[in-house]
């Protein structure tokens, strides 16, 4: 595999310690970083109550990219947990990311993380 933020919970792999096969490759804990994210957010950018989320909900392997949903949902709950709202924009291409940008500035949201993939 490439890289993948959860490959156990995509079915790709049985476990991390025992993947079980021939595959070997990258995983990434992005969705078990943003609760962090959030809170570093929160702690740079004071008073802030809306927090912006980027990201690309369309990946390459599916019509609803596992990285993104996976990150969302521990986002939201985060969110939810720290008293934050959050403001999901979904960019597909680099005009979508204008386009977000564009939106979280008429929303006036003071800060946004962002999930990475090949689009951002």
């Amino acid at each position: 595999m490439a890289y993948s933020i959860d490959p156990v919970g995509i079915g790709v792999v049985a476990s991390l310690a025992r993947p079980g096969g021939n595959i070997t490759g990258l995983a990434s804990s992005s969705d078990d970083s943003s609760p962090k994210q959030l809170e570093l957010l929160a702690a740079v950018v004071p008073n802030a109550s809306r927090i912006g989320f980027l990201g690309n909900p369309n990946g390459p392997e599916n019509s609803n990219s596992p990285s993104y949903s996976s990150v969302l949902k521990t986002a939201q709950s985060a969110a939810k947990r720290g008293g934050l709202s959050l403001l999901p924009i979904g960019a597909r291409s680099p005009r979508e990311i204008e386009d977000a940008f564009v939106a979280l500035a008429r929303e006036r949201v003071p800060a946004a993380m962002f999930v990475g993939d090949a689009v951002l």
